[in-house]
């Protein structure tokens, strides 16, 4: 009885003028287009963004020396070749001098700008180590840019997590002194500064294993998202979390890529280009753009 009733409902609406005259199927397109749209949009718009945007950080934010720490290779090296071909002066900070002098020494043969290595072990807690830093750092010059880098990832069960020290040292202290320390200086200068902290993909959602790491990434995307209100108009505080990179670290942790993700990494190069690109427009920037697509496709999937 209640089939029929239904079925008699249905042929009466098809029988309605309106229903006749397409409308209705007009409307249902349009509504699909526009959800269409919506979500395809704002990823072409990112990409687009990614390869075709400039950012001018001379203009922005003038000359001066700009900071890198773990400078010495992989993505640390990356930047402070890209802030040389921009024509800025570069300190580079990290634990190994080898590498350092080594990053120098191509630096200074390829481009024409004044360059500083400082040794530092981030793997501490000393205040007077960071107190001797701060003191190196302020007496080279004015510091127009401060490169959060330096960085450490471990992959382990959250019980058999032998370096948590590390991973605090690293990942949460070296960024939040080496900025509460040069942030007084950077808003004495006439022209704007600008503080990137590079996070990770990582830290923006929950990851199984690798827990503290996760946690770490996570502490500094909030810091560098607060600092962004705080600091502001003074300095620019912008933050990177890219995905995968190939670095040694993603050598040392070949647990953490697999056969869909590994079509996403990128090198050290395109973040740091791709990045800089975008820092005059947004604060908040994911490295590159196939990271911004492989982040797109993975909450597709959740939701």
């Amino acid at each position: 009885m209640q089939f029929q009733l239904v079925s008699k409902y249905i042929e009466k609406v098809k029988a309605l003028r309106i229903f006749q005259s397409g409308i209705p199927q007009k409307l249902i397109w349009l509504y699909g287009t526009y959800r269409f749209a919506q979500t395809i949009l704002p990823m072409v718009q990112s990409i687009a963004v990614h390869l075709l945007w400039k950012s001018n950080l001379q203009r922005q934010y003038g000359n001066g020396w700009a900071i890198v720490t773990g400078g010495g290779d992989g993505l640390g090296k990356a930047y402070a070749i890209e802030l040389a071909k921009m024509g800025y002066n570069i300190i580079i900070v990290g634990r190994t001098q080898d590498k350092l002098d080594q990053t120098k020494q191509q630096i200074q043969q390829e481009y024409n700008v004044q360059m500083e290595t400082i040794q530092f072990d981030f793997d501490t807690t000393s205040e007077s180590s960071y107190k001797e830093l701060h003191q190196k750092l302020i007496r080279i010059g004015e510091i127009a840019i401060l490169i959060n880098n330096v960085g450490t990832f471990e992959m382990h069960p959250f019980e058999h997590e032998q370096k948590t020290s590390t991973l605090i040292n690293v990942n949460v202290n070296a960024c939040t002194y080496l900025s509460q320390m040069l942030v007084p200086h950077m808003k004495q200068r006439s022209k704007k500064s600008l503080i990137v902290f590079v996070g990770s993909e990582t830290g923006e959602r929950p990851h199984s294993g690798c827990a503290i790491q996760s946690s770490t990434k996570a502490y500094i995307g909030n810091l560098a998202r607060s600092l962004a209100i705080e600091l502001s108009p003074k300095i620019d505080v912008r933050l990177v979390t890219p995905g995968l990179i190939a670095t040694n670290l993603l050598d040392q942790n070949k647990d953490f890529v697999n056969f869909k993700t590994r079509l996403f990494v990128c090198t050290p190069t395109e973040v740091a280009q791709q990045s800089l690109r975008k820092v005059t427009i947004q604060t908040h920037i994911i490295g590159t753009w196939k990271h911004g697509l492989l982040q797109y496709l993975q909450n597709k999937q959740k939701n």
